[in-house]
């Protein structure tokens, strides 16, 4: 932040402060658990039931979002004249299909 010398603000800096949080490792079942802040959940709109990556990169355990997969009514909805190939004619059985 820079101050002119009557002290109003010209202008600020802004940036991203990471939040850290300790938490113990508890047990579920046979597995194991961490709790999530409701605000990192919130930041990142997750929600209980949703997929998550887990992976370890050097030291770090990293936990990220999947990404949205779409429905097959979504899908189905995209097809358009433009990307909808043509019948394929298959020329003949060759082993023990039935046509």
């Amino acid at each position: 932040m820079k101050v002119n010398s009557d002290t109003s603000i010209d202008y600020v800096d802004t940036m991203y402060i990471l939040m850290e949080m300790t938490t113990k490792i508890a047990k579920w079942g046979n597995s194991y658990a961490i709790r999530l802040p409701k605000e990192t959940l919130d930041e990142l709109s997750l929600k209980e039931g949703n997929l998550v990556i887990v992976s370890t990169d050097a030291n770090s355990i990293r936990i990220k979002p999947t990404k949205k997969h779409a429905t097959l009514g979504e899908l189905i909805s995209r097809i358009n004249r433009n990307n909808k190939h043509d019948v394929v004619e298959w020329i003949g059985s060759k082993g023990n299909e039935i046509w």
